[in-house]
Order: structure tokens, then sequence, then C-alpha cells
């Protein structure tokens, strides 16, 4: 199997991983294995919290929510990639995405919220309306962070 690592701008790299030793590719499978389960969690024990807080549960019933739904989805996750059903991650458009960040931002300074279907309407007018702006700050945040993309081959 062929791994390729990419970034806009460099050269990429890629490696056979028939050809490495087996301390490499136990690294490359831990390593994974370890960001992926980390990747599913990230953000949660906060999103959890901060609903908990809103229903005023004691600091107590908000650390067994927070187990209970990080436990849960680690053994989604792991049992997905068990059986070979994970989901690739997705292609996300950079314009959409941020105009949902901005939504969402002026939603919570407003202490509003959207349905998932009006949330995308909000969206969709933003990135009708303010296009240029967008694209233009997407590629500001290309140039100051720019994002590793990660190709496997197989």
């Amino acid at each position: 199997m062929i791994v390729k690592f990419e970034k806009e701008g460099l050269t990429p790299f890629t490696l056979d991983t028939d050809k490495l030793p087996a301390a490499s590719v136990e690294y490359l499978l831990q390593y994974g294995f370890a960001q992926s389960m980390q990747d599913c969690i990230a953000g949660r024990a906060k999103a959890v919290a901060t609903e908990r807080e809103k229903e005023g549960d004691t600091k107590a019933e908000i650390a067994e929510a927070i187990a209970i739904d990080i436990e849960s989805r680690l053994a989604k996750r792991r049992d997905a990639i068990e059986s070979g059903t994970m989901t690739q991650p997705s292609t996300r458009d950079p314009v959409a995405a941020l105009a949902k960040e901005d939504v969402l931002k002026a939603l919570r300074e407003k202490g509003k919220k959207a349905s998932p279907e009006k949330l995308a309407e909000l969206v969709a007018n933003h990135v009708e309306k303010n296009r240029a702006a967008l694209v233009a700050e997407v590629e500001r945040r290309k140039v100051a962070l720019p994002v590793a993309e990660v190709e496997i081959d197989i």
C-alpha cells in the first residue's frame, strides 16, 4: 500500500508500507489509530459540559455525562474501524465552512439558535451575499495557517 502526504507548495512524500520495517508500520498504525480515536471525541467534553450546565446538572452529573458520551463515541469508532465501515473525512467546501462559522458566531452573540434547516438557509444566504469576502478570508487563512492534506492510495 502506498501512503502519501501532500501539502500545498511542498514536494509530496510517499511511503510503500510493504517495504517498511515492522516497527515503522506499527508506529503508523498506532499513531493513526490513536489520532482517529482522539478525533472522534475532540471537543466533546466541553460541548457536553456546556449543555449539561445549562440544564442545571451538578458537577458529578456532568462528569458522568461526559464519560458516557466519550465512551460511547470511542466504542462506535473502534467498532467502525474493526468492521471497515468508518466514514472517510468529508471534503468540505472551505467557503461554506467559513460561512457556517460566521453564522454560528452571530447566532451565539445574539443568544439565538437555529434548526439545521434554518442554519443551512442562513449559511447559503451568507455565502450568496458575501462570497467575495469569504473567499478572500479563506485564501488569507491558507497562507496564515496551511493545512496538511493526506491521501492514501491503496
